[in-house]
Order: C-alpha cells, then structure tokens, then sequence
C-alpha cells in the first residue's frame, strides 16, 4: 500500500514530466500574479529548467526578461526563503 495520495501522486508525476520536458530545450517561465487587491502583475524568466531528483527538484531560471511586477518576485521569494540564493 502506498503512502502517499492521489495529490501527492500528481505533484510526482507532473514534476517528472516537466523535469523531462526542460531537458529537451530552454523555455521561459511566466508568473501571473492577483493581489488580495485585485491588481495583477506578471514576470517572465528565461532558461526555466526543473533540476532532477538529486537536487530535489528545485526550479532554477536564470535572467528576468520583463513583465509589470519586475524583479519584486524574486525578492518576495529570497526574502521569505532567508538566503538569497537562487533555486
């Protein structure tokens, strides 16, 4: 029997798919973001790749191409995370 659910499951099986579909070519990854406030913002970044297992499937994307929210995303995402290290 196994010990994880049906959503688990599909977390796992999505990230092995986007795992293998980063490895074939380069993609730009796209944030669509709302606000509590209704505003909305988005940021796109370029070479968006999902690292394998080992790594444990962390994102990694490499330069900020554009969009309305700039680079305040990736600022949320370091501050919240406390290290500042891309992932």
């Amino acid at each position: 029997m196994s010990s994880f659910s049906n959503q688990q499951l599909a977390v796992i099986a999505g990230t092995r798919f986007l795992r293998k579909l980063t490895k074939k070519r380069s993609y730009n990854l796209r944030f669509d973001m709302k606000a509590q406030n209704n505003s909305v913002a988005y940021a796109v970044y370029s070479d968006f790749n999902v690292n394998n297992s080992d790594n444990e499937h962390s994102m990694t994307f490499e330069k900020y191409l554009g969009g309305t929210a700039g680079t305040r995303l990736l600022t949320s995402i370091f501050r919240e995370e406390g290290d500042g290290k891309s992932r």
